[in-house]
């Protein structure tokens, strides 16, 4: 796994670059220093309140958005209200001044295609929206009241503080939060990293002599003071407009001179290191970090010592780290960067995903650990390792693609705590001091006597269990005896640093603009069809080469599902050490399944994608399986299939309501029945016989004209096609429910809450039937949440959803509860959609049309990277529409619905008695009180039988 702290933050510019590259904005306001193919203009000001702001003019965009961020989070709790941060970020959505009703801004956010969000960090509370462009000052204006004045009413301070328990009970049984929950306990206990940040009916429950409500407005007037905020707008309209927008609302927020919080206690006690953690799971995962507390890392952005030190020690290529522990068969990835990080001091993690027999192992691997840091002590230090990263970080400034409006706004409004406005933007890439004095600082800190050990294994032996998560753990010392076996030098000849990086792109130049603007049939021959598009739109040197194989055997029973997903597995696992600096150097690929075989996606820079290529199809044609790597890979998988059914249970029944419909599917159970018995040598007999009988399509997108994408093609059918025999694979099928069939299934969650998913099912799959299904979706959404979250507090997960599953439309309503069965949530879904029905007459014309405007938005939302608009060309070659315009003819059936339209849609798919329906419910542990399931309904199994009109679910 790369690095954590390499993938955040990539090296940077030399400062004439630098130079060359900034913006200058008009009048007093900052200079701003931007990518050479950026075409938007910034404007970095601080309002007179103290409020930092930046700006974003970007005349071409569909879509605005808004991002503050305050600077200020859970380490600000009160010691005896844990959680007091991440409530009151959810109490600003429920009204303020201006707009008292509690479901007022999400609704006319909803209603011009946007959505909106927020969360709540240890130093950070982040407040965002996006919303269609034209839409942006008002939205402006609903947003800046939450800073200004709002409300906290009381009646909502109860209800939401049932939400926030309900969030609190659904993760419960998260792995990595019980985890940290055990590692804090090796904390020094008077650090507010050691608290417990989420919040819950008893810590944010009223007290004699405490009123939370009254707690909340102290925390709010002491820390949400508009000089430690910073704010980010992304707009259409001119920055003069969008500065006068900004003014006139957020320079009422009121600057209380606030102070940023200090820490002046270390993480750890002087006394408590070296320590190690073991902690039990809730699901079958080994794993063993390494936490080393060292000083402040923040300040030092424009060196990036920590961020270079992740880098090699994350690294995955030939004579890593990894590379060695994989060799060995204990470790299955590995990943490390900064875990805690603030201005009062940080730490350098170190997180290895284990096998079994690595679990017990873990005092080798600690020993490996250590031999690495000496190795790279030694030879590490080297400047043309910095200076590589130097030059990824020029080449990703200046060809980085363009991140979403809200995703921009983000990263700017958080940005502005951490370095200089003019620097918001290349911050994150900057690698401009080589400062080996600061690497070695940190080195020193990476010792035995200075680590806290978190070991996770099912078997561990534990003595105690942490508050709030109840996790099964033990707190130990490490002896100076295992110390001193640490720091002997062992087996570790075949460790080394990075060899240089062979994929660094050099050829960056841009092709002419190529003819069109969909893909064309290059190459139709039999067993390969490739299409291309040269599209220079996005002004940048990359392409995607994608191609799928598909096999008539390859998903046709659960045996061949799960072979096929162990051959991806080892020709993934075979690919790893290679394509490592291929991932660093911004060409990535993927590998995966699908319904009829397999794919592999390409994307990137262009130059070296043949070389990348190659590789990869020598691995899919020859693969090497080495027996015992099969049978790491091989547990695994079945780890994985095991694990899933602890997922949370709306996600579960999400997977079963996908099995029910989708054929041919397996399920779970299916899988699991069949992965115990198969050997190396059966895999390698299904391989012959699925890449035997195939057939391939591709496409070619991007900085790539037609013969380098006949090239490309010319690789895959030399390699793939010709040995082959070409067949036809036919696309899944989707069941299709009957005119008054109201189906279940019942599952068991294995967690506390419960969960239901209802699906309805349009009666076509035509794109008028989507159109409206998209419109109910649309329409229902704010309300649905509105009503089942805010006002009945059921739970934390509600949401509305138009549901296309390989073109056939639908809408799914999806509720995850702690205080309801399964039963009773259906029975308050069924009771929302009726009372809807009776409704539907208050829905006038002027509404309807402004959720078919949002809806036509979003559904014609600029692409912004081409990776999004290469995922859309192959969908639609998945789908059979070579003229690549299914988003151009939804939304024109979009704006072609009526109002009568919608309602008479809306009465024969959610309150007629012959609406088709299927409901999957996912029966807690917990459940208070099951309720009856709805009358005239019947269970159902993935059992699928055919008669005259296609395939259908049979009862069970």
């Amino acid at each position: 796994m790369k690095s954590s702290a390499h993938s955040l933050h990539r090296p940077g510019l030399p400062a004439l670059l630098v130079l060359l590259l900034t913006l200058l904005v008009c009048g007093s306001a900052q200079a701003v220093i931007k990518g050479e193919n950026d075409p938007r203009s910034y404007r970095a000001l601080t309002l007179g309140n103290g409020m930092k702001v930046v700006l974003v003019s970007d005349p071409a965009t569909d879509m605005a958005a808004a991002s503050l961020s305050v600077d200020v989070g859970s380490g600000a709790d009160p010691r005896d209200r844990a959680g007091l941060a991440h409530f009151l970020e959810h109490m600003l959505f429920l009204g303020t001044d201006r707009y008292p009703q509690p479901g007022e801004y999400k609704d006319f956010i909803a209603r011009h295609g946007g959505g909106d969000n927020a969360y709540t960090a240890f130093d950070e509370t982040n407040y965002f929206f996006d919303i269609e462009a034209g839409h942006l000052e008002p939205a402006l204006d609903r947003f800046a009241r939450f800073f200004v004045a709002p409300l906290f009413n009381p009646e909502y301070v109860q209800r939401e503080r049932q939400v926030v328990q309900s969030e609190y009970l659904g993760r419960r049984d998260d792995d990595s939060r019980r985890v940290y929950s055990a590692a804090q306990q090796a904390m020094n206990p008077e650090h507010p990293y050691s608290t417990f940040a989420v919040g819950n009916l008893e810590t944010l429950a009223d007290r004699p002599g405490s009123d939370v409500r009254a707690e909340l407005l102290d925390f709010y007037r002491r820390w949400y003071s508009a000089n430690l905020m910073a704010l980010a707008v992304v707009g259409r309209e001119p920055l003069d407009e969008l500065e006068r927008w900004v003014r006139s609302r957020f320079e009422a927020v009121e600057n209380r001179d606030a102070r940023p919080l200090a820490i002046d206690v270390p993480l750890f006690r002087a006394d408590t290191l070296p320590a190690q953690v073991d902690v039990r799971p809730e699901r079958e995962n080994f794993a063993v970090s390494f936490s080393f507390p060292v000083p402040a890392v923040r300040e030092h952005w424009r060196a990036k010592p920590a961020t270079h030190l992740a880098h090699l020690l994350g690294h995955e290529g030939e004579s890593s780290l990894l590379a060695e522990l994989k060799r060995r068969g204990w470790a299955q990835g590995l990943s490390a960067g900064t875990g805690f990080d603030h201005d009062s001091g940080a730490t350098i993690d170190v997180n290895i995903r284990l096998t079994p027999e690595g679990a017990a192992r873990t005092d080798a691997i600690t020993a490996l650990l250590f031999a690495y840091v000496d190795v790279i002590r030694r030879d590490g230090l080297e400047r043309w390792l910095y200076d590589e990263n130097a030059r990824l970080a020029e080449i990703d400034f200046r060809f980085g693609e363009k991140p979403s409006p809200v995703a921009l706004a983000r990263r700017l409004a958080s940005m502005q705590h951490e370095v200089p406005q003019a620097e918001v933007l290349r911050a994150p890439y900057a690698f401009d001091e080589w400062r080996p004095d600061l690497l070695r600082d940190l080195l020193s800190a990476l010792r035995p006597d200075n680590v806290l050990i978190t070991r996770v294994a099912p078997d561990v032996i534990t003595d105690r269990t942490s508050p709030w998560y109840e996790t099964p753990y033990r707190i130990t010392p490490v002896s100076p005896q295992r110390q001193a076996a640490w720091r002997e030098p062992g087996n570790a000849a075949a460790l080394g640093i990075p060899q240089p990086n062979p994929f660094i792109p050099s050829d960056l130049a841009m092709l002419p603009p190529g003819e069109g603007s969909v893909p064309v049939e290059q190459v139709s021959e039999p067993g390969l069809r490739l299409w291309h598009l040269q599209d220079g739109s996005f002004g940048l040197p990359k392409a995607d080469f994608f191609f799928a194989v598909r096999s008539p055997i390859a998903n046709n029973t659960p045996r061949h599902s799960v072979l096929t997903q162990l051959y991806v597995d080892v020709v993934n696992d075979q690919l790893e050490a290679f394509a490592y600096p291929a991932d660093l150097a911004g060409l990535s690929f993927s590998l995966y399944t699908h319904m009829r075989g397999f794919s592999v996606r390409i994307s990137g820079y262009d130059e070296r994608q043949p070389v990348l290529l190659e590789r990869i199809l020598d691995a899919l044609a020859k693969p090497r399986i080495d027996p015992a790597r099969f049978e790491i890979l091989k547990a695994e998988r079945k780890r994985g299939y095991e694990n899933s059914r602890r997922n949370q249970p709306y996600s579960r029944a999400m997977t079963r309501l996908r099995d029910l419909l989708l054929q041919p599917n397996w399920t779970l159970a299916e899988q699991l029945s069949v992965i115990d018995h198969l050997s190396v040598d059966q895999l390698e007999r299904f391989m012959k016989r699925m890449l035997g009988r195939l057939e391939v399509v591709a496409l070619a997108h991007g900085n790539l004209d037609a013969t380098g994408a006949q090239r490309l093609g010319a690789m895959v059918h030399e390699a793939l096609v010709a040995p082959a025999t070409v067949v036809k694979v036919p696309r899944g099928r989707v069941m299709r429910l009957r005119r008054g069939d109201r189906l279940a299934s019942e599952l068991a969650a294995e967690h506390p809450e419960s969960a239901l998913v209802l699906y309805l099912q349009a009666p076509d799959a035509s794109l008028v039937s989507r159109s409206r299904a998209g419109l109910m979706a649309q329409v229902l959404g704010s309300p649905f949440f509105d009503v089942l979250r805010t006002e009945k507090k059921l739970g934390y997960v509600v949401f509305a959803n138009a549901y296309p599953i390989l073109d056939s439309a639908g809408v799914v309503f999806i509720l995850q509860s702690p205080v309801a069965g399964a039963a009773v949530l259906q029975a308050e879904v069924r009771a929302f959609l009726d009372a809807y029905a009776a409704r539907l007459d208050e829905l006038d014309v002027a509404e309807f049309e402004q959720h078919k405007r949002a809806l036509v938005a979003r559904v014609l939302e600029e692409e912004r990277q081409l990776s999004e608009r290469s995922g859309r060309f192959w969908e639609e070659i998945d789908r059979g529409n070579f003229a690549f315009d299914t988003r151009e003819r939804l939304a024109q059936a979009v704006r072609g619905v009526t109002l009568e339209d919608f309602k008479g849609f809306y009465q024969r798919v959610a309150a007629s008695q012959q609406r088709r329906q299927l409901a999957v419910r996912a029966e807690g542990t917990s459940a208070p009180g099951a309720g009856e399931p709805p009358r005239g309904e019947r269970a159902v199994t993935p059992v699928w039988a055919r008669n005259n009109r296609g395939y259908v679910l049979m009862p069970g």
